[in-house]
């Protein structure tokens, strides 16, 4: 009889070590990592983990972000741009001021070419006054010295126009487009908050005024 127990109690310790054990392989089986990607294939990115790499790189260039900078301008004097940061400080975390030189369109310009001396350019203008034209005048000094003006204009067309009328008046008369180079300044910023009625209202009450994202920047808290 004893023999009998011992061997029940026996097979039943056995039984419940293989339990454990087949338990504990399964457990260590589910921990284990699983590669659900093939030699050579790209691995799976969930679409989450790519959202929040855009997210990341936006919110450094302060692109699609509440909190993004930009670069508001060309402003022509500085007491515009002094106006313009003035309606933008209440929204401003940041904010730097830059001047550049750029190129301005001036229009045409219609005009006799250089005689050889001012003494020519005077007796030509004489002429000129002679038949009835008062709207020209004799440049005195600079790189188009004895040059006779005959008007600036905004349209090409009436370049064209008053050039064609010279000629036909015996005339060697030439049109040339006028760039003037001037300062302009630029106003960076970053938003604490978004307004865009603010900037909106600048752009919309200046000529050539533009707003566009740039890349975040270091500066003094404004």
């Amino acid at each position: 009889m004893k023999t009998l127990i011992k061997l029940i109690f026996f097979v039943l310790l056995a039984a419940n070590i293989s339990y454990y054990a087949v338990r504990g392989m399964d457990r260590d089986q589910r921990q284990l990592p699983v590669s659900t990607t093939a030699p050579g294939v790209p691995k799976l990115v969930l679409i989450r983990e790519r959202e929040d790499d855009l997210l990341s790189i936006s919110g450094d260039l302060g692109i699609g972000s509440q909190s993004g900078c930009f670069a508001l301008g060309p402003f022509r004097t500085q007491s515009d741009l002094r106006q313009a940061f003035n309606q933008l400080a209440p929204v401003i975390k940041r904010s730097r001021q830059r001047q550049e030189v750029r190129n301005i369109d001036r229009g045409f310009w219609v005009y006799l070419p250089a005689m050889d001396s001012r003494t020519e350019a005077l007796a030509a203008a004489r002429e000129l006054s002679g038949i009835g034209l008062q709207d020209y005048y004799v440049v005195t000094a600079g790189v188009n010295e004895n040059t006779i003006s005959m008007g600036l204009y905004r349209e090409e067309e009436n370049a064209r126009k008053r050039q064609n009328a010279m000629i036909r008046l015996g005339y060697d008369a030439r049109v040339s487009k006028r760039l003037e180079e001037t300062l302009v300044y630029w106003l960076d910023y970053r938003e604490e908050q978004s307004d865009p009625g603010r900037w909106r209202q600048i752009v919309a009450s200046r000529q050539g005024i533009d707003r566009r994202p740039i890349a975040c920047f270091n500066a003094v808290e404004s």
